[in-house]
Protein backbone atom coordinates (compact mmCIF):
# COMPACT_ATOMS: atom_id res chain seq x y z
CA UNK A 1 0.00 0.00 0.00
CA UNK A 2 2.39 2.19 1.03
CA UNK A 3 4.88 1.30 -2.40
CA UNK A 4 1.69 2.37 -4.62
CA UNK A 5 1.31 5.61 -2.56
CA UNK A 6 5.30 6.15 -2.95
CA UNK A 7 5.36 5.69 -6.94
CA UNK A 8 1.91 7.47 -7.41
CA UNK A 9 3.76 10.66 -5.95
CA UNK A 10 6.97 9.89 -7.84
CA UNK A 11 5.02 9.51 -10.97
CA UNK A 12 3.49 12.99 -9.91
CA UNK A 13 6.92 14.71 -9.65
CA UNK A 14 8.15 13.23 -12.61
CA UNK A 15 5.18 14.62 -14.69
CA UNK A 16 5.34 17.96 -13.23
CA UNK A 17 9.34 17.93 -13.53
CA UNK A 18 9.12 16.93 -17.06
CA UNK A 19 5.93 18.71 -18.54
CA UNK A 20 6.12 22.28 -15.97
CA UNK A 21 7.68 25.42 -16.04
CA UNK A 22 11.24 23.68 -16.74
CA UNK A 23 9.18 23.24 -20.18
CA UNK A 24 8.72 26.65 -20.68
CA UNK A 25 11.93 27.21 -23.11
CA UNK A 26 10.63 24.42 -25.62
CA UNK A 27 7.16 26.19 -25.48
CA UNK A 28 8.14 29.74 -26.04
CA UNK A 29 10.27 28.38 -28.98
CA UNK A 30 6.69 26.72 -30.66
CA UNK A 31 4.48 30.04 -29.20
CA UNK A 32 3.27 28.60 -26.67
CA UNK A 33 1.93 30.32 -23.84
CA UNK A 34 4.34 29.38 -20.68
CA UNK A 35 3.67 27.66 -16.71
CA UNK A 36 3.82 30.46 -14.06
CA UNK A 37 6.73 29.44 -11.94
CA UNK A 38 4.40 29.75 -8.26
CA UNK A 39 1.64 28.01 -10.13
CA UNK A 40 0.26 25.09 -8.27
CA UNK A 41 0.29 21.58 -9.97
CA UNK A 42 -2.82 19.91 -9.38
CA UNK A 43 -1.99 16.34 -7.71
CA UNK A 44 -5.14 14.40 -8.82
CA UNK A 45 -4.19 14.08 -12.42
CA UNK A 46 -6.84 12.79 -14.51
CA UNK A 47 -6.10 9.06 -16.05
CA UNK A 48 -8.87 7.44 -18.69
CA UNK A 49 -7.16 4.21 -20.22
CA UNK A 50 -4.14 5.94 -21.97
CA UNK A 51 -4.61 9.46 -21.53
CA UNK A 52 -3.53 11.14 -18.66
CA UNK A 53 -4.07 14.98 -17.96
CA UNK A 54 -1.98 17.29 -16.02
CA UNK A 55 -3.40 20.44 -14.83
CA UNK A 56 -1.42 23.80 -13.43
CA UNK A 57 -3.54 26.65 -12.29
CA UNK A 58 -2.76 30.13 -10.77
CA UNK A 59 -4.35 31.60 -7.37
CA UNK A 60 -6.21 34.47 -8.16
CA UNK A 61 -9.04 36.47 -5.99
CA UNK A 62 -11.62 37.48 -7.82
CA UNK A 63 -13.34 40.04 -5.63
CA UNK A 64 -10.88 42.54 -6.08
CA UNK A 65 -11.85 42.61 -9.72
CA UNK A 66 -16.12 42.87 -10.13
CA UNK A 67 -15.61 46.42 -9.85
CA UNK A 68 -13.49 47.06 -12.68
CA UNK A 69 -14.58 47.76 -16.15
CA UNK A 70 -11.07 46.20 -17.96
CA UNK A 71 -9.50 43.51 -16.90
CA UNK A 72 -6.51 42.70 -18.76
CA UNK A 73 -6.25 38.74 -19.42
CA UNK A 74 -5.16 36.68 -17.07
CA UNK A 75 -3.27 33.28 -17.39
CA UNK A 76 -5.18 31.07 -14.92
CA UNK A 77 -4.35 27.26 -16.31
CA UNK A 78 -2.78 24.90 -18.54
CA UNK A 79 -3.61 21.55 -18.79
CA UNK A 80 -1.12 19.10 -20.84
CA UNK A 81 -2.59 16.31 -21.94
CA UNK A 82 -0.56 13.34 -22.47
CA UNK A 83 -1.26 10.21 -24.85
CA UNK A 84 0.68 6.72 -24.23
CA UNK A 85 2.90 8.74 -22.10
CA UNK A 86 3.54 11.53 -24.77
CA UNK A 87 2.61 14.90 -25.22
CA UNK A 88 0.07 15.34 -27.42
CA UNK A 89 -2.06 18.62 -26.38
CA UNK A 90 -1.23 21.94 -24.38
CA UNK A 91 -4.49 23.92 -23.21
CA UNK A 92 -4.47 27.26 -21.82
CA UNK A 93 -6.84 29.14 -20.07
CA UNK A 94 -7.40 33.10 -19.90
CA UNK A 95 -10.26 35.20 -17.85
CA UNK A 96 -10.22 38.49 -18.48
CA UNK A 97 -13.04 41.35 -18.53
CA UNK A 98 -13.83 43.37 -21.40
CA UNK A 99 -16.36 45.94 -21.58
CA UNK A 100 -17.99 44.89 -17.96
CA UNK A 101 -18.45 41.71 -19.10
CA UNK A 102 -16.36 38.56 -17.94
CA UNK A 103 -15.20 36.48 -20.60
CA UNK A 104 -12.77 33.11 -20.83
CA UNK A 105 -10.65 32.21 -23.61
CA UNK A 106 -9.62 28.85 -24.34
CA UNK A 107 -6.35 28.02 -26.49
CA UNK A 108 -5.89 24.95 -27.11
CA UNK A 109 -2.70 23.26 -29.48
CA UNK A 110 -2.59 19.87 -31.03
CA UNK A 111 0.85 18.29 -30.88
CA UNK A 112 0.22 15.55 -33.34
CA UNK A 113 -1.75 17.32 -35.96
CA UNK A 114 0.28 20.80 -35.31
CA UNK A 115 -2.94 23.17 -34.85
CA UNK A 116 -4.63 25.42 -33.10
CA UNK A 117 -8.29 25.47 -31.66
CA UNK A 118 -9.93 28.01 -29.61
CA UNK A 119 -13.10 29.17 -27.84
CA UNK A 120 -14.37 32.39 -26.40
CA UNK A 121 -17.16 32.46 -23.48
CA UNK A 122 -18.53 35.00 -22.65
CA UNK A 123 -20.61 35.28 -19.22
CA UNK A 124 -23.11 38.32 -18.57
CA UNK A 125 -23.78 37.20 -15.24
CA UNK A 126 -20.84 36.78 -13.40
CA UNK A 127 -20.15 40.04 -12.15
CA UNK A 128 -24.14 39.84 -10.64
CA UNK A 129 -23.23 36.32 -9.31
CA UNK A 130 -19.93 37.76 -7.52
CA UNK A 131 -21.46 40.60 -5.71
CA UNK A 132 -24.23 38.39 -5.09
CA UNK A 133 -21.87 35.82 -3.43
CA UNK A 134 -19.87 38.66 -1.40
CA UNK A 135 -23.31 40.44 0.05
CA UNK A 136 -24.60 36.65 0.88
CA UNK A 137 -21.13 35.58 2.96
CA UNK A 138 -21.77 39.04 4.58
CA UNK A 139 -25.65 38.50 5.26
CA UNK A 140 -24.85 34.91 6.80
CA UNK A 141 -21.93 36.20 8.95
CA UNK A 142 -24.13 38.64 10.24
CA UNK A 143 -27.22 36.27 10.83
CA UNK A 144 -24.87 33.26 12.93
CA UNK A 145 -24.37 33.47 15.99
CA UNK A 146 -20.73 32.51 17.58
CA UNK A 147 -20.29 30.85 13.74
CA UNK A 148 -23.42 28.67 13.20
CA UNK A 149 -26.71 29.01 11.60
CA UNK A 150 -29.26 27.06 11.35
CA UNK A 151 -30.60 25.56 8.05
CA UNK A 152 -33.61 27.37 8.09
CA UNK A 153 -31.98 30.58 8.70
CA UNK A 154 -29.29 30.06 5.58
CA UNK A 155 -31.91 29.16 3.25
CA UNK A 156 -34.45 32.34 3.93
CA UNK A 157 -31.04 34.72 3.71
CA UNK A 158 -29.81 33.35 0.50
CA UNK A 159 -33.56 33.59 -1.11
CA UNK A 160 -33.97 37.24 0.23
CA UNK A 161 -30.25 38.40 -1.55
CA UNK A 162 -30.92 36.17 -4.29
CA UNK A 163 -34.34 37.57 -5.15
CA UNK A 164 -32.67 40.51 -5.44
CA UNK A 165 -30.22 40.29 -8.16
CA UNK A 166 -32.21 37.98 -10.01
CA UNK A 167 -34.11 40.87 -12.02
CA UNK A 168 -30.43 41.87 -13.00
CA UNK A 169 -29.64 38.35 -14.47
CA UNK A 170 -29.64 38.19 -18.31
CA UNK A 171 -30.56 34.97 -20.20
CA UNK A 172 -28.92 32.72 -21.64
CA UNK A 173 -26.06 33.86 -19.45
CA UNK A 174 -22.86 32.36 -21.21
CA UNK A 175 -22.29 32.43 -25.54
CA UNK A 176 -19.88 30.46 -26.78
CA UNK A 177 -18.26 32.13 -29.89
CA UNK A 178 -15.35 29.77 -32.44
CA UNK A 179 -14.91 31.82 -35.01
CA UNK A 180 -12.98 34.68 -34.01
CA UNK A 181 -11.65 33.31 -30.99
CA UNK A 182 -7.64 32.99 -32.21
CA UNK A 183 -8.05 36.86 -33.34
CA UNK A 184 -8.47 37.64 -29.49
CA UNK A 185 -5.90 34.51 -29.10
CA UNK A 186 -3.55 36.05 -30.94
CA UNK A 187 -3.52 39.96 -29.13
CA UNK A 188 -3.06 37.73 -25.46
CA UNK A 189 -0.27 35.95 -26.75
CA UNK A 190 1.36 39.32 -28.29
CA UNK A 191 1.07 41.01 -24.86
CA UNK A 192 3.56 38.15 -23.77
CA UNK A 193 5.67 38.32 -26.89
CA UNK A 194 4.55 34.85 -28.01
CA UNK A 195 3.39 33.70 -31.12
CA UNK A 196 0.98 31.11 -32.37
CA UNK A 197 3.19 28.17 -34.07
CA UNK A 198 2.54 28.06 -37.31
CA UNK A 199 0.81 24.83 -38.76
Amino acid sequence: MVLIFLVSKFKNWKSRENFGAGYNDEREGLGIPPIGRKWYFSTDTVKVHNIINLHWFKYEDQEKVIYNSTILPQHISKTVVLTNGKRSLERDTYYFKSNGVFQTLTLSYDLDEKKWSSSLEVDYNADILMEMNIELEEKLFEASSNGEISVETRNRVMDEVSKRYQPQMKAPSNTYFEANALQKADSILASWKLRRVEG
